[in-house]
């Protein structure tokens, strides 16, 4: 008789898992940076495979129970790259530079004195760290998350649909040269000349494309409104102790206010590079 394959999916119960969540040009980077921060806290930008896995099963496309099994395990992998700064960008210009987040004695007593699973199980008991995934697009999925990480927070950052529309404007995401000549590794259809975003609803695709830039942007917003809007109202109601709402808004006009909830929301600290970020915010 051939005995199952599985994962070994052994969580290391000395971490906290937190998912940033919003729509695009919502704000999660610069949140993520304050959160990225405070003490004991690293966070990493829309991990491609937790993105596009968590998406993949929330339109359908692959099994529930083989993704959860697939996610545990690959989070609880990337935990340990996380740690050891396998992962981490050393260009100081750059939002996403680690020297933006950390002081420098951190920065090399990981890298001189955690270097193995074993070092990243004592690392993980004395200092019980945070790690914050920054996920795009997925507001549909609050539950999955959950179920999939029973002890995991979810952070949702909301921001008002005309300036995102208006900066996606900006980054040109949506214009006619980008839907044509697509080069991102995001889920999408071809329709005509075009690449549609996967949260285009079918039959509208001649409306979007129609459509002008910044309308595009609206719709966008509204789509993924549509999407989660319930699954939020349920969900925020039945797990307030685990879930937490920002708007962007107060992240820019009530910045110090704001960090402060936060940090008591994940049982954290500020650090002095959490006050310059802030500054930075002000």
């Amino acid at each position: 008789m051939e005995h199952e394959l599985k994962f070994n999916n052994k969580q290391n119960n000395n971490v906290q898992i937190v998912f940033l969540i919003g729509r695009a040009r919502s704000g999660k980077t610069t949140l993520g940076r304050i959160l990225g921060s405070m003490k004991n806290v690293d966070y990493v930008e829309e991990p491609y495979a937790l993105s596009i896995q968590v998406l993949m099963q929330q339109l359908g496309l692959i099994d529930y129970e083989t993704t959860k099994e697939f996610l545990r395990a690959y989070v609880a992998e990337l935990i340990n790259d996380i740690i050891l700064f396998r992962t981490i960008n050393i260009r100081p210009g750059d939002l996403s530079s680690i020297w933006a987040t950390k002081d420098a004695p951190e920065i090399f007593n990981r890298i001189t004195n955690v270097n193995s699973r074993a070092d990243v199980d004592a690392y993980t008991v004395e200092n019980k760290p945070t790690i914050v995934f920054i996920l795009s697009n997925v507001s549909a999925s609050f539950s999955f998350l959950l179920d999939t990480f029973p002890n995991c927070k979810i952070i949702h950052i909301i921001r008002d649909k005309v300036d995102v529309a208006k900066d996606i404007v900006k980054k040109h995401w949506f214009s006619e040269n980008s839907l044509k000549n697509f080069k991102h590794n995001y889920l999408h259809r071809q329709y005509k000349d075009y690449s549609i975003p996967w949260w285009v609803e079918n039959g509208n695709e001649d409306i979007f494309i129609d459509a002008a830039e910044y309308d595009r942007g609206i719709y966008y917003c509204k789509r993924l409104e549509a999407l989660g809007g319930k699954q939020r109202t349920i969900f925020s109601s039945k797990h307030s102790d685990v879930y937490k709402e920002i708007d962007f808004g107060d992240v820019k006009c009530r910045t110090l206010q704001t960090v402060t909830e936060l940090t008591k929301f994940l049982n954290t600290e500020s650090t002095s590079k959490t006050m310059a970020l802030i500054e930075d915010v002000w």
